[in-house]
Protein backbone atom coordinates (compact mmCIF):
# COMPACT_ATOMS: atom_id res chain seq x y z
CA UNK A 1 0.00 0.00 0.00
CA UNK A 2 1.38 3.63 -1.10
CA UNK A 3 0.44 6.53 0.63
CA UNK A 4 1.37 9.78 -0.82
CA UNK A 5 0.95 13.51 -0.71
CA UNK A 6 -0.91 14.20 2.99
CA UNK A 7 -2.18 11.90 5.78
CA UNK A 8 -4.63 14.75 7.31
CA UNK A 9 -8.11 14.92 8.01
CA UNK A 10 -9.18 15.31 4.56
CA UNK A 11 -7.83 11.85 3.65
CA UNK A 12 -8.33 10.32 6.77
CA UNK A 13 -11.76 8.02 6.06
CA UNK A 14 -10.00 6.94 3.02
CA UNK A 15 -6.58 6.13 4.46
CA UNK A 16 -8.60 4.32 7.23
CA UNK A 17 -10.87 2.20 5.02
CA UNK A 18 -7.60 1.31 2.80
CA UNK A 19 -5.30 0.28 6.16
CA UNK A 20 -8.46 -1.76 7.29
CA UNK A 21 -8.90 -3.55 4.14
CA UNK A 22 -5.71 -4.39 3.86
CA UNK A 23 -4.93 -6.06 7.40
CA UNK A 24 -8.35 -7.60 6.81
CA UNK A 25 -7.54 -9.06 3.75
CA UNK A 26 -5.80 -12.56 5.06
CA UNK A 27 -2.71 -13.59 6.16
CA UNK A 28 1.05 -12.22 5.86
CA UNK A 29 2.45 -9.16 5.72
CA UNK A 30 1.20 -5.72 4.46
CA UNK A 31 3.62 -3.21 3.89
CA UNK A 32 2.87 0.29 4.29
CA UNK A 33 5.32 2.47 1.51
CA UNK A 34 5.17 6.23 3.00
CA UNK A 35 7.88 7.66 0.87
CA UNK A 36 5.65 9.75 -0.84
CA UNK A 37 3.84 11.18 2.40
CA UNK A 38 4.53 14.63 2.18
CA UNK A 39 2.92 15.92 5.25
CA UNK A 40 1.23 14.33 8.27
CA UNK A 41 -0.87 15.84 11.09
CA UNK A 42 -2.03 14.34 14.39
CA UNK A 43 -5.16 12.58 12.53
CA UNK A 44 -2.84 10.68 10.61
CA UNK A 45 -0.75 9.70 13.08
CA UNK A 46 -4.11 8.38 14.91
CA UNK A 47 -4.58 5.98 12.00
CA UNK A 48 -1.37 4.62 11.79
CA UNK A 49 -1.34 3.54 15.63
CA UNK A 50 -4.63 2.09 15.20
CA UNK A 51 -3.56 0.45 12.26
CA UNK A 52 -0.75 -0.99 13.92
CA UNK A 53 -2.44 -2.06 17.28
CA UNK A 54 -5.00 -3.56 14.73
CA UNK A 55 -2.77 -5.08 13.01
CA UNK A 56 -1.34 -8.05 15.23
CA UNK A 57 2.09 -7.68 13.93
CA UNK A 58 1.42 -7.74 9.95
CA UNK A 59 2.43 -4.60 9.60
CA UNK A 60 5.70 -3.32 8.13
CA UNK A 61 6.77 0.27 6.88
CA UNK A 62 8.98 1.75 4.42
CA UNK A 63 9.26 5.02 5.88
CA UNK A 64 8.79 8.75 4.87
CA UNK A 65 11.63 10.66 2.96
CA UNK A 66 10.20 14.03 4.00
CA UNK A 67 12.14 15.43 7.01
CA UNK A 68 8.71 16.65 8.32
CA UNK A 69 7.32 13.72 8.14
CA UNK A 70 10.35 11.97 9.96
CA UNK A 71 10.41 14.62 12.71
CA UNK A 72 6.82 14.53 13.93
CA UNK A 73 6.81 10.52 13.80
CA UNK A 74 9.97 11.12 15.49
CA UNK A 75 8.61 13.64 18.35
CA UNK A 76 5.50 11.43 18.96
CA UNK A 77 7.05 8.17 19.15
CA UNK A 78 5.54 6.57 17.03
CA UNK A 79 8.58 5.83 14.33
CA UNK A 80 9.72 3.56 17.24
CA UNK A 81 6.10 1.42 16.81
CA UNK A 82 6.71 1.14 13.17
CA UNK A 83 8.29 -1.92 11.87
CA UNK A 84 10.38 -1.77 9.05
CA UNK A 85 9.69 -3.80 5.71
CA UNK A 86 12.91 -5.98 4.95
Amino acid sequence: MRVRGELDLAGADLAREALAAAIGDGEGQVVVDLTGLSFIDSTGIAILVAAIAESDGRLRFIPSEAPAVARVLALTGVDARMPRAA
